[in-house]
C-alpha cells in the first residue's frame, strides 16, 4: 500500500481558462484509491471554484440604483460559501447607501448565490430532494461527493429557492383560469330558476320554435275524439 500524495496547483489562469494540476500515487486497494481520489478531486474543486468565484465581484467603484448612490467599504469582506466540492472563502465588496439601510452584495447577485450556496449545489439538492427526503439527500452527498451538509441546511436552502420562485411567478389568476367539465350545464340549470313558470313547464312534444323570431310556439289544443254518428232509423 502506497501513500497518496496530492497537491492541487494552479498552473495557469487568464480570462478564458484555469489550468490546474493534481498528483496522486497508486494504491494496491482500488476502493481506497477511488475514495482518496474523490477526496483530492474535491480539494482541487475548491481551489478552482474559489478562483472562479472571485471574477464575479465588482471593482469597488460606486454605482447608482435609481437615484440612490451606493458605495463600497474600503476593504473586501470574506465570507464562506458552500459548493459541491466543499466550503470556500471568497472576499467580496459590500455596498451601502448614504442613507443607511440594507447592505447589498453585487457578487451574490452576479454569481446567482442562493443563501450561501452556489447554483450547482442548489440544483443538486433540489433534484435529489424531489425524489426523497433530507436524510437520503444528506447520505447521498456524503457517499458520492464526500460532501457533509446538515438537514437544516437542506431545508433552509429549499425554502429560499421556493421563495425566489414565488417572487418571479405571476399571480395565479393572471396566468390561467381553470374550467371544470359541465360548468356551462350548471349555469344553465341555475338560470332556468329565474324564468317564468310557463317556460319552466315541460312543453308537449308537438310544440316547436317559430323559424321567424325563435320564440316558443303556443301549445296546440288536444284533438277531440270523433263522436259516434247516430244509428240510421229503419
Amino acid at each position: 500500500m502506497y501513500q497518496c500524495v496530492i497537491g492541487p496547483r494552479i498552473l495557469q489562469e487568464d480570462e478564458d481558462k484555469i489550468v490546474g494540476e493534481i498528483t496522486i500515487s497508486k494504491n494496491s486497494n482500488i476502493l481506497e484509491f477511488e475514495e482518496q481520489f474523490q477526496g483530492r478531486l474535491s480539494e482541487a474543486g475548491r481551489t478552482v471554484t474559489e478562483r472562479a468565484l472571485a471574477d464575479f465581484d465588482t471593482d469597488g467603484f460606486p454605482f447608482f440604483f435609481g437615484n440612490t448612490k451606493f458605495t463600497a467599504k474600503r476593504k473586501r469582506v470574506a465570507k464562506k460559501y458552500e459548493t459541491p466540492s466543499g466550503a470556500v472563502q471568497v472576499e467580496r465588496f459590500a455596498y451601502r447607501s448614504s442613507g443607511g439601510g440594507r447592505t447589498h452584495i453585487p457578487f451574490e447577485q452576479n454569481a446567482r448565490i442562493i443563501g450561501n450556496a452556489t447554483p450547482r449545489l442548489a440544483k443538486l439538492i433540489s433534484s435529489k430532494y424531489s425524489h426523497s427526503n433530507a436524510g437520503v439527500v444528506q447520505e447521498d452527498l456524503r457517499e458520492t461527493l464526500h460532501r457533509e451538509v446538515s438537514r437544516c441546511f437542506i431545508r433552509d436552502l429549499l425554502a429560499l429557492m421556493a421563495e425566489r420562485i414565488g417572487e418571479k411567478s405571476p399571480p395565479l389568476g393572471r396566468r390561467w383560469r381553470r374550467t371544470f367539465p359541465g360548468a356551462g350545464r350548471h349555469r344553465r340549470r341555475r338560470s332556468r330558476r329565474n324564468q317564468p313558470a310557463l317556460l319552466r313547464r315541460r312543453l308537449p312534444p308537438s310544440s316547436s320554435k317559430s323559424p321567424k323570431n325563435g320564440k316558443l310556439a303556443k301549445p296546440t289544443s288536444r284533438p277531440q275524439k270523433p263522436t259516434q254518428s247516430a244509428k240510421p232509423t229503419r
